[in-house]
């Protein structure tokens, strides 16, 4: 019997190392350092084109959006930041080729021109980043990007649903 129970442990203590092995979540994956930028991306696209929105736009309701994606993306971004950071994997404030071209043609609009183009950039926006969220929550390792992911899906979806809302 001592020896079945010696055995047993053993077989679970091996059991738990290679499982920890293989799901460490203390130290990202490449699958998280991917969702990792996009996120920051996302993040720095909707304040900068945001803060862009508050001085070029005509519409109230735009302007009243963009303090909105101000304040909840710069919350996001400290938190992407803190997360990333204690991973050892800091994230920078940068944009995608996409966003940075969709940013030098808003700098060129104003008025109705630019909240026409404001307001679907964060309908298109905020569709490709949910879509980023779902995807990662399907295949993400790391716990703080995780945990993080879920706690972001459903603001980004009300963010969808309010620019949808002030569609010109």
């Amino acid at each position: 019997m001592k020896t079945f129970t010696i055995l047993g442990l053993t077989a679970v203590a091996a059991f738990s190392v290679a499982q920890m092995s293989q799901t460490d979540t203390s130290k990202p994956m490449p699958v998280d350092l991917n969702y990792a930028r996009a996120a920051s991306a996302s993040n720095t696209f909707e304040i900068r084109s945001s803060q862009l929105a508050l001085m070029k736009g005509r519409s109230a309701m735009v302007k009243k959006h963009a303090r909105m994606m101000i304040k909840d993306h710069t919350a996001a971004q400290a938190k992407l930041k803190a997360i990333t950071a204690a991973a050892g994997a800091p994230v920078k404030d940068m944009l995608m080729p996409d966003q940075a071209a969709m940013m030098a043609k808003l700098e060129r609009l104003n008025g109705r021109a630019f909240d026409r183009e404001y307001t679907m950039g964060q309908i298109v926006g905020h569709k490709k980043t949910l879509a980023t969220i779902k995807a990662y929550l399907g295949k993400g390792k790391h716990e703080g990007l995780l945990g993080y992911a879920r706690n972001s899906e459903p603001v980004v979806a009300m963010h969808l649903d309010h620019a949808k809302m002030h569609r010109m």
